[in-house]
C-alpha cells in the first residue's frame, strides 16, 4: 500500500478546490477493490495508467480516462488495477455547478458522469507528459484557472450554506443552519438541491458519517457512546440506520475490518492498520433530539 499525496489549492482555485490527491506507485502494487465513501465533496478523477471499474450487482462498467464523481448518498462499490498513476482534483459542487450552469438534478442517478457534461472544461490529460508531482500541481492550477469566472468567483449563499454544512461536519441541525442564513424557503431548498445535487438534510448526513469515521480512524477506539454524542445522533439507532444508508454495513462490522482499501479508494490519508479496540457499553440510551 502506498501512501497518496495530498496538495491544497492556492488562493485563486480555492473558491473551486478543496484538495488535490496525487496518486502513485509502480506496476507491483496490487489492484485493490472496495467502497467509494462520499464526504460531500465531487471528484474528478484523471487517469494516467490506471483502469478503474464501478459495480454493482447487475454490472460492471470501466470508466473513462477522465470522469467526474457527483456528489452522491451512498457507497458504490470501485475496483482500480494497478499500475497507479491518477489524480483526484476535489471540488465544491455548489461552486462547479454555478461555473458551468449545471442542474445536477438532472443528470442520470449513476456513481460517475463524464467529462462532457461540463462544456468547455479543459483537457487535463496533457498532465500525463509532466514527470514530477510539482510540476503537475503547478500545471494543473494553471489549466484550471482557464475556467471562466473561477479567478474572481463570488460565493453566494448557496456556496456559503453548502460550505458551512462541509465545514460543521453536519452536526449542526438543517432547520437551524437554514435559519441562520434565512434561507427557509422552497425556492431556496430547489436551488440547494439543483446545485449541490442533494438536499441539506441528505448532505448533513453524508458529511456526519465522515466525521464520526475520521473521529474513529484517528482514535483507533470505537466507543458506541461517543459515535452517538459526538455525532449528534438521536440513539444507537439512528447511528446504525445512517451507517446502512450510507454504506450498507453496522458501524460494529465496518470498523472491525481492515480498511485501508476504502481509504485508499476514497482517496483519503491510509494509516498503517491498526485492530480498532471496543470500548464502553454497546447499550446507548436515547439522547436529545438536535
Amino acid at each position: 500500500m502506498f501512501i497518496p499525496e495530498f496538495r491544497k489549492p492556492s488562493a485563486n482555485c480555492a473558491s473551486l478546490v478543496k484538495e488535490f490527491v496525487f496518486m502513485y506507485a509502480s506496476s507491483d502494487e496490487d489492484s485493490y477493490a472496495d467502497k467509494y465513501i462520499p464526504d460531500g465533496y465531487g471528484a474528478i478523477v484523471v487517469n494516467f495508467k490506471s483502469t478503474v471499474f464501478v459495480s454493482d450487482e447487475q454490472h460492471r462498467e470501466q470508466m473513462p480516462d477522465v470522469f467526474f464523481i457527483p456528489v452522491v448518498s451512498k457507497s458504490k462499490l470501485i475496483e482500480v488495477n494497478a499500475p497507479f498513476d491518477t489524480i483526484v482534483i476535489f471540488v465544491k459542487v455548489s461552486v462547479l455547478s454555478a461555473l458551468f450552469d449545471i442542474n445536477f438534478m438532472k443528470l442520470s442517478d449513476k456513481l460517475v458522469q463524464t467529462m462532457e457534461i461540463f462544456t468547455g472544461f479543459p483537457d487535463l490529460k496533457e498532465l500525463g507528459g509532466l514527470s514530477s508531482i510539482e510540476k503537475r500541481f503547478e500545471k494543473l492550477e494553471e489549466i484550471l484557472l482557464l475556467i471562466p469566472g473561477l479567478k474572481n468567483y463570488k460565493p453566494d449563499k448557496i456556496d456559503s450554506t453548502y460550505e458551512f454544512i462541509l465545514q460543521n461536519g453536519g452536526l449542526m441541525p438543517v432547520k437551524q443552519i437554514l435559519a441562520d442564513f434565512n434561507m427557509q424557503s422552497r425556492s431556496f431548498r430547489r436551488h440547494f438541491q439543483q446545485r449541490v445535487g442533494l438536499n441539506a438534510k441528505t448532505l448533513s448526513r453524508i458529511v456526519r458519517f465522515n466525521h464520526v469515521w475520521m473521529q474513529v480512524d484517528k482514535s483507533r477506539t470505537l466507543d458506541f457512546w461517543d459515535l452517538v454524542s459526538d455525532g449528534g445522533f438521536f440513539d444507537q439507532s439512528h447511528l446504525i440506520n445512517d451507517f446502512k444508508k450510507i454504506i450498507g454495513e453496522t458501524p460494529r462490522r465496518f470498523f472491525s475490518r481492515n480498511l485501508e482499501q476504502v481509504l485508499f479508494i476514497s482517496a483519503k490519508p491510509v494509516l498503517p492498520h491498526k485492530h480498532v479496540t471496543h470500548s464502553g457499553s454497546s447499550h446507548i440510551p436515547h439522547q436529545p433530539q438536535i
